[in-house]
């Protein structure tokens, strides 16, 4: 009735198995009683080629270069934003994900798409770094836990500092340093839903869905499911399966029989 996604209602089902296997044992249920075939399967959005070079032209500034690294590489959003200077390896032309929300850290691909724009980027954040660090008690970014011990100034060091910084500081009560944060999801995801629109795209979008893409074109183009496990950073290769029926339904689109006219605006073809 409520027409919750299928996470959450799973995610409630468990919540009740649980409560009537281990608080409320004595009461007898029945294991139908709690299906988890709430609905058919759904495959993740997906966009075509046309359809991600019609978003990305109507993107500009940092909201582009996110974008296109998230369809480059494959990262979710919050891994992008969370990016440190030192994670990006030019030379060797990767990306370093540290470990977050229970997943391990990897490496995954710089695209040289990308390369000069980003470069050109972290050129104008030292700039901005530069001038933090002349602000008193300035300079500073939150570190990852277990830095702070190891190094109390690291906070104020170029390699820890974010690769998408945020446009404003703010005062960190316990330390009184004035620190910078990365920039907010919300930006880039107004950002895409924006440009989304504006390319006439009437398919749900979201920054996830380049993601997604980024998935399901390697598939499309022959690329090796542990591959792309690693790459997602999926611990589980069943979820990186996920991606096989968006691309089957992009590879395989079956062709009109009406589209094999040559002409389908006139009225003289034969029956």
């Amino acid at each position: 009735e409520r027409e919750l996604a299928t996470a959450s209602k799973h995610q409630a089902i468990a919540a009740l198995k649980f409560l009537y296997a281990q608080v409320l044992p004595s009461i007898a249920v029945e294991a139908d009683s709690f299906s988890r075939d709430c609905e058919a399967y759904q495959a993740p959005s997906v966009l075509t080629r046309a359809e991600i070079s019609a978003v990305l032209a109507r993107l500009s500034g940092i909201p582009r270069i996110v974008a296109m690294l998230l369809y480059g590489s494959g990262m979710r959003l919050s891994e992008c934003l969370n990016l440190r200077i030192q994670d990006v390896n030019e030379r060797e032309d990767t990306i370093y994900i540290r470990a977050a929300h229970g997943n391990d850290e990897r490496v995954t691909l710089l695209p040289a798409r990308i390369k000069t724009a980003l470069v050109h980027h972290i050129r104008q954040t030292a700039l901005v770094h530069q001038q933090d660090l002349l602000t008193p008690r300035g300079g500073w970014v939150a570190l990852p836990t277990g830095i702070t011990t190891q190094a109390r100034s690291a906070g104020r060091h170029w390699l820890w500092q974010w690769v998408f910084p945020a446009s404003r500081t703010h005062i960190h009560q316990p330390s009184q340093q004035c620190r910078r944060h990365h920039l907010s999801e919300h930006v880039i995801h107004l950002a895409v839903d924006e440009a989304a629109r504006e390319a006439g795209i009437t398919k749900q979008v979201s920054a996830h869905t380049l993601r997604h893409s980024f998935a399901t074109h390697l598939l499309m183009h022959g690329s090796d499911m542990r591959s792309i496990q690693s790459l997602l950073g999926h611990k589980h290769l069943r979820t990186t399966t996920n991606y096989v029926r968006a691309a089957k339904l992009l590879r395989c689109r079956i062709r009109s029989p009406l589209d094999s006219f040559c002409d389908i605006n006139g009225d003289s073809e034969s029956e």
